[in-house]
């Protein structure tokens, strides 16, 4: 899974190997987030329990207790992939020169990314609202970040906010997107967003 950043093998050949066991270990704690964005995508949160993780991920229940306290560590975890769609839209941004066209293409690389990874969109935009107080808390931690991409390119950038509103309201489009269509199609609302983007950091545009 590309926002789960490790060079470790996906499957861990099951005879005799050689390899060490920071290798290994980081193979099964990629699973294991793989597997917690996957089961959360499907059961939601609440329906979500260490044992299904467990058992998508092929591991034992020593393993995952070794790697995480809880379903609610290993959701952290996973949420951590977060900070990659950030610094992917960074670049993005960065790749332009024009105010409007560095925020709009930050924007649209969140799209992407996001329809690239339906079970991580899942749990980022949907299922943490509702995966208690410390989930919150990094949610509103990432918004913060979200709202730095967003101002960075801007001269005089709207008041703090209104750049809020506008990370909500294209939250709720996504959100909106994959309750009801395939999380692939993100990139259709492109336009819309556009449109808040000109509306709030161009005003005068």
């Amino acid at each position: 899974m590309s926002l789960i950043p490790t060079d470790a093998p996906t499957q861990l050949p099951r005879h005799r190997h050689g390899l060490s066991r920071g290798t290994v270990r980081a193979s099964q704690e990629m699973r294991v987030l793989e597997a917690t964005a996957a089961v959360v995508a499907e059961k939601g949160y609440a329906g979500t329990s260490v044992n299904a993780i467990i058992e998508n991920a092929g591991i034992s229940r020593k393993t995952f207790y070794e790697l995480y306290a809880n379903k609610e560590e290993a959701f952290l975890g996973a949420y951590a992939a977060i900070d990659i769609v950030i610094e992917r839209m960074t670049a993005a941004a960065a790749a332009e020169h024009e105010p409007r066209e560095m925020v709009r293409a930050g924007a649209r690389e969140y799209l992407e990314t996001l329809a690239a990874e339906p079970d991580f969109t899942r749990m980022l935009v949907v299922e943490a609202v509702g995966a208690g107080p410390r989930v919150l808390e990094r949610r509103a931690e990432a918004f913060r970040d979200f709202t730095r991409v967003l101002a960075l390119p801007l001269e005089d950038p709207p008041d703090r906010a209104l750049l809020l509103a506008l990370l909500g309201a294209i939250n709720e489009l996504v959100l909106q997107h994959v309750i009801e269509r395939e999380a692939a199609s993100l990139p259709a609302l492109t336009p819309t967003v556009n449109d808040l983007i000109d509306r709030i950091c161009f005003p005068r545009g």
